[in-house]
């Protein structure tokens, strides 16, 4: 995606998740899953289309959410909010504030100065 080729980031994003699919629940984590969906997302939307990322990109948003994994939640958020339209991408933007909120409240971007931390 960095590079700028759609193609290879929606090869690369599909083989992640023949991978994670291969693996199964048990072998995969849930984060990894989440992530994953979230990669995806965004090589749709580097590719163009933005229908299927603003749908993947919710679904991620949605799954983060439950698992309560708030900085996939907020990256997801963003990118709802970024390709989406709507009612959703309006929630997705007041969920990216929100989950700022409670990351800064943590300590910021830093994992190291967050409370909680390991």
């Amino acid at each position: 995606m960095t590079a700028g080729d759609a193609d290879a980031a929606l090869h690369e994003a599909a083989e992640a998740r023949t991978v994670i699919d291969a693996a199964g629940q048990v072998s995969s984590s849930r984060r990894h899953r989440i992530k994953t969906m979230l990669v995806g997302a965004a090589a749709d939307a580097v590719a163009g289309r933005r229908v299927t990322a603003a749908r993947a990109a919710s679904r991620a948003r949605t799954a983060a959410q439950e698992a309560g994994l708030l900085p996939l939640h907020w990256a997801a958020a963003m990118l709802s909010a970024g390709v989406g339209d709507g009612a959703d991408a309006a929630l997705a933007a007041a969920e990216v504030r929100h989950c700022a909120a409670v990351l800064r409240a943590r300590g910021g971007g830093d994992p190291r100065t967050m409370r909680g931390y390991g």
